[in-house]
């Protein structure tokens, strides 16, 4: 029976077609190892070869390769590799270096070096032949045309030399491997990526301001940890949402001025950022008070992606200023917030050289209501009178609550001609009764008015006007004063009532 001649060379095809299979499996596994995979790769193709293996890999981001995994029987093989990388004797810079440079394969077969120049081969033969070397290969691994890695195979003399079948299965093994470790490069660095998106991610949470992202239709993209808490709502109730329908923001500039959301817009496209605060609203109703810095995130089309909002939430920190400058009863300011409006207005009045006023009001015969009807309904008649004073004066006037039935308006730009129309008006507001319990009280009320002199401080003006009190109050109740600095009226206005006038 004649045997086919091709047969044995298509049993060794088949074995390593199924061998590169094999190597290709194992290396598709997720290792994120390089220097293990190169491991890998020689023990691999010294199995399979039954040669002497090197592997060379360029680390990502470095110029200068290295080996990293060898599989060499012989003791030798640590010199013989440190020559084939730094070259014979260091006359040259060794037989690996021109492959990653060109990425064109070296291979030495019966002491023929091919694609290389004589005088080389020449320098190597003698190399070969003191490690007993008949055949030796340099094959690149290359990655989207990027050399990364080289391997390295010899085959002891008295062997076959390579023949070009031997040469193009291990250049497969070796093309199998460069898309390994040019996974595991991908891998590493998707997870060092993902490593520090999480602990972005976790920093972003850990603070304490509402960070959230906006796409260009200006719909929710992120919400951080900080944003549930301040907002009351979940990243999933949220994400996809548009954000001012969600939010019903109001935009407020760094004066403090209400400016619409068109405006809004406008700032923040033009200058790429906006910075004021903004009223917005929890998830259960209640307004919230935010410090709001807005910034354009541009996309690589040079057109805005998107937008990263932080937003602190200053709610809890004005109610708690509100109420240390307010009058709890009334709401209105306290004595505290006067100063400090009254010290503005002096240095403003001083710079238009004009004057302000202040007005003391005082509720006259407060007790007998008291004593009447308890201090419940006492509270009523105040929060009445604080009302009546608001809607009587100017937007930019200050209304104070000092205490008891006693009351401070600070109206700047104000002349003595125009104090007199204010003392009068003050009087006409208080005077109309106030229904308690289905009875009607007539409320009286005195008034003193101070005019503030160039130069002169805020203590020294509230001090002049409590000295002119007493000058008030023995003038008589029911009636408004204006004072000069000497402390003597200027002019009077007798009213009809001196006390309050109660139902019988």
């Amino acid at each position: 029976m004649q045997v086919d001649p091709d047969i044995p060379r298509l049993l060794l095809r088949a074995e390593r077609a199924d061998a590169l299979l094999a190597v290709t499996k194992l290396l598709s596994e997720a290792v994120d190892d390089p220097r293990a995979l190169a491991e890998m790769i020689a023990d691999r193709i010294a199995h399979l070869a039954g040669d002497a293996v090197t592997v060379w890999l360029l680390p990502a981001g470095l110029e200068d390769f290295e080996g990293v995994a060898t599989a060499h029987p012989d003791p030798m093989a640590a010199e013989m590799l440190a020559q084939m990388q730094g070259g014979v004797d260091g006359r040259d810079s060794g037989i690996v270096d021109p492959v990653f440079k060109t990425g064109d394969r070296l291979v030495i077969a019966d002491f023929d070096m091919r694609h290389y120049k004589r005088d080389i081969a020449e320098a190597y033969w003698p190399w070969l032949e003191r490690y007993g070397i008949s055949s030796l290969t340099v094959l690149p691994m290359r990655v989207r045309g990027r050399v990364v890695g080289a391997v390295g195979t010899s085959r002891d003399l008295g062997r076959p030399p390579y023949s070009e079948d031997d040469v193009e299965f291990m250049q497969a093994l070796a093309d199998c491997a460069a898309i390994a470790i040019g996974n595991a490069h991908l891998l590493r660095a998707a997870t060092t990526a993902q490593d520090s998106l999480r602990r972005q991610s976790e920093l972003v949470d850990q603070v304490s301001d509402a960070i959230m992202s906006i796409d260009r239709g200006s719909r929710i993209t992120s919400w951080n940890a900080a944003a549930e808490a301040i907002y009351g709502r979940r990243a999933s109730e949220v994400i996809g949402q548009p954000v001012n329908p969600l939010l019903k923001t109001v935009f407020l500039d760094v004066d403090g001025n209400e400016i619409s959301r068109t405006e809004f817009l406008r700032q923040r496209d033009v200058d790429g950022f906006w910075r004021g605060e903004t009223r917005e609203r929890h998830a259960d109703g209640h307004v919230l008070e935010l410090l709001c810095s807005t910034t354009v995130v541009p996309g690589a089309d040079g057109q805005i992606a998107g937008y990263v909002s932080v937003n602190r939430d200053l709610t809890a920190q004005r109610a708690a200023s509100r109420e240390a400058l307010h009058d709890p009863l009334t709401g209105l300011p306290n004595r505290r917030l006067l100063m400090d409006r009254l010290t503005l207005g002096l240095a403003r009045a001083t710079r238009r050289k004009s004057q302000l006023a202040l007005l003391f009001v005082d509720l006259d015969g407060f007790k007998l209501i008291n004593d009447r009807y308890g201090h419940s309904e006492g509270d009523v008649i105040l929060r009445t009178c604080a009302r009546r004073l608001l809607g009587a004066m100017r937007a930019s006037d200050t209304v104070t609550r000092l205490g008891g039935d006693e009351f401070i308006v600070l109206a700047e730009d104000l002349d003595a001609k125009a104090g007199a129309v204010y003392g009068a008006r003050i009087l006409d507001c208080l005077r109309v009764g106030v229904p308690i319990r289905g009875e009607f009280v007539t409320i009286g009320a005195s008034v003193r008015i101070a005019l503030s002199q160039p130069g002169e401080g805020a203590e020294a003006l509230v001090a002049k006007a409590d000295a002119a009190m007493y000058s008030a109050k023995r003038a008589g109740k029911g009636q408004w004063h204006l004072y000069t600095t000497t402390d003597s009226p200027l002019a009077t206005m007798d009213t009809q009532d001196t006390e309050p006038r109660l139902p019988a």
